[in-house]
C-alpha cells in the first residue's frame, strides 16, 4: 500500500482538520463500520498534533455518531448494528420469535457470504492470501479445551470478516459486519458447547483452501456448506434448550 501522510497542513479549525484526516485514513485503509481506529497516541503521532486537538476531533465525530469510544477497548467506527438495536430486539422479541430471527439471519448470510467467498477467491491479493492462511493456526488446529467459547466466537467473527474484506466489495462487507454480531447476540442465551462451536471453526480450512487456489466455485460451495453446518448447530442448540426438536415458525404461503 502506498504510504500516505495524514499530517495536518490546512488552515481550518483543529477539530475539523483532525476529523478530515481521519476520513482520509478510513478511506485509504478501507475501514467500515465496526472497525477499530488508531489509538489517541497513534493519532497524535500520525497527525503531528497535540492530544487536545485529537480529542476535539474525536469528540466532534462522537457527537455526530460516527465514532464510538469504548473504555478499555479503544475507538471504533460506529457499527451499523449497535447496542440500541440489540436492546430493541431483546425487548420486542420473545424467545420463539428470536428463534425465527436466528434462522432468518442465517438465511440472509447464506445469500451473501457464499458470493463473498467466490469474490475473495477471484480478487484477493497474494498478500491477503498469506494473511488468510494464518487463520489456520487458530481455527483448525487448537484442541477444543484450549479455546473458551468467547475466544472461539471471536475467531469465527474475525475469519468471516476477513473473507468479506478480501472480496473487495465494501457494501457486502458492511452488510456482513452488521449481521454477524447480531447473530452472536441472538444465540448467546442458548446452550452452545464449546466443542461444537470449535468444530464449526475447523470447517474454515476448506474455504481457505478453495480461496487460496482461486477456485471461486469451490469457495462458494464450501462457504454454503459451512453455513448449513451453522444452521444444524442452531437446531441442536434450540432443541437442547427445549428438550426436543426445535419448532420453526412457518412462513405464510404465497398468494396464488
Amino acid at each position: 500500500m502506498q504510504e500516505h501522510s495524514y499530517r495536518l497542513d490546512r488552515p481550518k479549525p483543529r477539530a475539523q482538520a483532525v476529523a478530515d484526516a481521519l476520513r482520509d485514513l478510513v478511506k485509504e485503509q478501507r475501514l467500515v463500520p465496526g472497525d477499530r481506529l488508531p489509538t489517541e497516541a497513534e493519532l497524535v503521532d500520525m497527525l503531528g498534533v497535540g492530544r487536545s486537538s485529537v480529542r476535539e476531533g474525536v469528540q466532534m465525530l462522537q457527537s455526530l455518531g460516527i465514532v464510538e469510544v469504548e473504555h478499555g477497548r479503544g475507538m471504533f467506527l460506529a457499527p451499523v448494528i449497535g447496542s440500541g438495536l440489540r436492546a430493541v430486539v431483546n425487548w420486542a422479541y420473545v424467545s420463539a420469535d428470536k428463534d425465527q430471527l436466528i434462522y432468518d439471519l442465517l438465511e440472509a448470510r447464506t445469500v451473501v457470504e457464499p458470493m463473498q467467498a467466490r469474490l475473495a477467491a477471484e480478487r484477493a491479493t497474494d498478500a491477503e492470501l498469506q494473511q488468510l492462511a494464518s487463520f489456520g493456526d487458530s481455527d483448525g488446529h487448537l484442541p477444543p479445551q484450549e479455546l473458551s467459547l468467547s475466544e472461539a466466537e471471536v475467531i469465527g467473527l474475525d475469519y468471516h470478516e476477513f473473507i468479506a474484506r478480501i472480496a473487495h466489495n465494501d457494501i457486502l462487507l458492511i452488510m456482513s459486519n452488521a449481521v454477524r454480531p447480531l447473530f452472536i447476540s441472538l444465540v448467546e442465551e442458548l446452550d452452545r458447547p464449546t466443542d461444537e462451536f470449535t468444530t464449526l471453526l475447523k470447517h474454515h480450512s476448506g474455504i481457505t483452501e478453495a480461496v487460496a487456489a482461486r477456485d471461486g466455485a469451490e469457495a462458494e460451495r464450501a462457504m454454503r456448506e459451512h453455513l448449513e453446518d451453522n444452521r444444524r448447530a442452531v437446531d441442536r442448540w434450540i432443541g437442547r434448550r427445549d428438550g426436543g426438536k426445535p419448532r420453526r415458525a412457518k412462513r405464510p404461503n404465497p398468494v396464488s
